[in-house]
């Protein structure tokens, strides 16, 4: 697997495709363009740092007190702009605990006076991994097909053989067309 280089969550992170987090800390930093980071699933190495506009999402969403223990869905969005040129981003297309649960639609600033509409959906807590594979056993046929959490999925793939490996792609394909 390529990684790039970076003390933080990048767009290039997610040219797979969508992950889904737990927020597991924050982070303060003495940085005013980025004062603050949130650990991802324990991942302290590469925090999401979150730009202005996403930083306006999470306090819309959750406010300003501790967001630690919500989830999350990132993904790179090839249209940011930055100086003028389309440079690709982060952004958020689903939270847990929104107000209401129901869809959160913001009016962002995409340039200097010109706002556009943001929309987050509600994410819904999806059935997670069996408990059974936490020993690292192959998942079963059953396992994968009852699954609908992509990062629980995800997880299984290390310890699945070729034939399980095959259903686990088409079935993350199958729950990303649904998204």
């Amino acid at each position: 697997m390529i990684a790039p280089k970076s003390d933080q969550k990048n767009a290039d992170d997610f040219l797979t495709g969508p992950q889904t987090f737990t927020i597991t800390a924050e982070i303060e930093y003495e940085d005013a363009q980025q004062p603050a980071g949130l650990v991802l699933d324990g991942d302290t190495k590469h925090p999401y740092k979150p730009g202005k506009s996403m930083g306006r999402v999470l306090t819309a969403a959750w406010g300003k007190e501790s967001w630690v223990g919500r989830r999350m869905t990132l993904y790179t969005d090839l249209t940011i702009e930055f100086g003028g040129q389309e440079v690709g981003g982060i952004r958020i297309s689903h939270m847990s605990d929104l107000p209401g649960n129901k869809v959160l639609k913001l009016n962002l600033t995409k340039k200097k006076g010109q706002k556009k509409p943001f929309i987050v959906q509600p994410l819904v807590e999806a059935v997670k991994a069996p408990a059974k594979l936490a020993n690292n056993s192959e998942p079963t046929e059953a396992d994968v097909t009852a699954c609908t959490d992509v990062a629980a999925l995800r997880s299984m793939w290390s310890a699945a053989g070729a034939e399980r490996q095959a259903q686990i792609r088409a079935r993350v394909a199958e729950l990303e067309q649904v998204a």
